[in-house]
């Protein structure tokens, strides 16, 4: 298993997003946007590996 701690939110990271999602609705959206890249570093791959997939098909 790869152990790079960059790659996994940590807590507090995840909590101040709440924070600051719940006192700016309006940003929830953008919110997202800013957890996604960190998620996508563990998954990328295989996301990409199924795009082309589905372009061939």
């Amino acid at each position: 298993m790869d152990s790079d701690p960059t790659s996994y939110l940590n807590v507090s990271e995840i909590l101040n997003v709440f924070k600051f999602s719940l006192s700016n609705p309006e940003n929830v959206g953008f919110t997202e946007i800013t957890i996604r890249p960190k998620l996508h570093r563990i998954s990328k791959k295989p996301f990409v590996r199924k795009n082309e997939n589905d372009l061939k098909d």
